[in-house]
């Protein structure tokens, strides 16, 4: 036994060195206003483990599939932070308010909407809030940039369902469009209905746009030249029914709603917010 152990040590003193090269490891910079996430964590992550701090997320190119988008970034990590559930889940706060503006939205007293968008008719002001709505997630740098003093955080825009999009929802409200990810659409002509599908999907009514004013203020005709103004707008086109092909229909009651509606079997495969000249996305 004497003999095999120190065979064995022996055997340890005479091992050949290892010859090998230091690499340089690559540590990414923070990320830049408009840099797209390809993978987010679900905010709710961060309710069920009771952790306020801001996750890692993946970056990468903007020509494919993304998850969202960057709208601020700041340098370290903030010491303040809000860890009510309404900014966790990214529906008010700071972060929420970022995304808001970055789409193209004004933010007050927790309400997002668009910027001089009141239309005055005879002499009432019909203050319309988009139905565009959008999510704001904080995000943070990982381990690897920490530990490496390259420590920042940031906040994403993403759609209310925390879906995967094409495209770019950057001033969709003013210079841009809104991806299909974005909008609100119904698979049901009824307007009452207030089922939702992707608007990716087949459908024959988005949603554009809410108000509520007191019942008998505003008469039909005027209620509906307030609606096309919006849908002029939001559309970006002087005639948004496109010559006939779609209509635009503002709803009565408690909660007043606008929104375009096909004509006929066509249904609308994407977002019309800021589709402007480009040919309506149609299908039969």
């Amino acid at each position: 036994m004497v003999a095999i152990t120190a065979v064995i040590a022996g055997h340890g003193l005479f091992r050949p060195d290892v010859v090998g090269t230091p690499v340089a490891m690559a540590i990414p910079a923070p990320p830049r206003l408009g840099d797209c996430a390809l993978s987010v964590p679900d905010p709710v992550l961060q309710i069920t483990k009771g952790d306020a701090l801001a996750p890692s997320v993946v970056l990468g190119p903007c020509t494919g599939g993304v998850a969202g988008e960057i709208v601020s970034v700041t340098a370290g990590r903030s010491t303040a932070r809000d860890t009510s559930i309404g900014a966790i889940m990214g529906t008010s706060g700071d972060c929420w308010a970022a995304a808001s503006r970055y789409v193209g939205l004004a933010t007050a007293g927790g309400v997002a909407d668009l910027p001089a968008v009141s239309t005055t008719v005879s002499t009432t002001t019909v203050d319309w809030r988009p139905e565009l709505q959008v999510r704001g997630q904080r995000v943070a740098a990982t381990p690897l940039q920490r530990a490496a003093g390259r420590d920042w955080s940031a906040c994403l825009v993403r759609p209310e369902s925390l879906g995967v999009y094409l495209g770019s929802i950057r001033g969709a409200l003013a210079t841009g469009a809104a991806p299909a990810a974005y909008g609100n659409c119904s698979p049901s002509l009824d307007p009452w209905v207030q089922s939702v599908v992707p608007c990716s999907y087949p459908h024959p009514v988005e949603r554009l746009g809410w108000t509520m004013i007191a019942a008998g203020s505003l008469s039909r005709q005027h209620l509906d030249a307030s609606c096309r103004a919006l849908a002029a707008r939001l559309l970006r086109t002087a005639d948004p029914t496109y010559s006939g092909v779609l209509d635009i229909v503002a709803t009565s009651g408690d909660v007043n709603s606008c929104m375009v509606v096909v004509r006929g079997s066509a249904r609308l495969t994407g977002s019309l917010i800021g589709i402007g000249d480009g040919p309506l996305p149609l299908t039969t």
